[in-house]
């Protein structure tokens, strides 16, 4: 095989990124690294939720709080907003114990001087859970700041091994208005070689933009690559069943996941 086409493995090859429109620029430098080109069409919107009475006494409680689990950077950034809007350093996240699912949580957190206790290397709750296996939770307070719509598993996980869990929404995940029609318009005419999902969320913002129609159909054999078996799992179910899952949850792996499957 020619050099350029092993440093290239991607070149030639359009690949939809659904990620949010502030990640989405550094996932499309990966990808455009690897010679593809991105179709950046958002399908999911971070929108933090509007401070609340129970935000505002998770902050309070912060010090008796023995754990406090991040699922995704997002939860990271939010959260700390909401600290600072209250006046408190987010150091004070400090005097509890913190987790992150996957790498880029975990570098979130490390952003703003914040040192994860634990970092789950499975994007699944099943792995936090089983990565906190040695820990004492019995009568323990834990927090999950999270999104408004989100996988119940980890907290009733989690409340088996006796923590008394407290579900925080601090954002929620809504469909870009443009995005649909873009959507359309991308299938109606060349669609592409591979459609990336970073989240639950991006497939089914994606499916809601073409309801009542078979996905398979609409995607005209592009392969469908995700970040994680939770994310393959949702795409399975609304009936696009993932050909690429990255055994690495982060963006890099993702590409890399992606070039490999494509030079088989």
């Amino acid at each position: 095989m020619p050099a350029s086409e092993v440093e290239r493995p991607l070149a030639g090859r359009r690949i939809l990124v659904t990620r949010a429109a502030p990640q989405a620029p550094e996932f499309a430098r990966q990808l455009e690294s690897l010679g593809a080109e991105p179709i950046l069409i958002p399908t999911i919107e971070i929108r933090p939720v509007v401070d609340s009475p129970r935000i505002r006494s998770a902050i309070e409680h912060l010090p008796e709080t023995a754990l406090v689990v991040f699922t995704s950077a997002n939860a990271v950034k939010i959260f700390c907003d909401f600290l600072v809007a209250a006046g408190e350093p987010t150091s004070r996240l400090g005097t509890a114990k913190l987790c992150a699912i996957g790498s880029e949580t975990a570098r979130a957190l490390e952003k703003r001087d914040l040192e994860p206790a634990l970092v789950a290397g499975e994007y699944t709750a099943e792995g936090l859970v089983d990565a906190l296996s040695a820990w004492d939770l019995s009568g323990a307070r834990v927090l999950v700041p999270r999104a408004a719509v989100g996988r119940d598993v980890l907290p009733e996980l989690l409340a088996r091994r006796g923590a008394e869990v407290e579900l925080l929404t601090v954002y929620q995940t809504v469909m870009p208005a443009a995005s649909g029609q873009a959507l359309a318009e991308l299938f109606a005419g060349p669609g592409v070689d591979v459609i990336t999902f970073s989240s639950s969320s991006t497939v089914q913002n994606f499916a809601s933009a073409f309801p009542s129609r078979d996905l398979r159909q609409v995607v005209r054999g592009a392969r469908v690559a995700c970040m994680g078996p939770v994310t393959a799992a949702t795409s399975a179910e609304l009936g696009l069943p993932a050909d690429i899952v990255a055994r690495e949850f982060t963006t890099r792996g993702l590409a890399a996941a992606i070039a490999a499957a494509l030079q088989q």
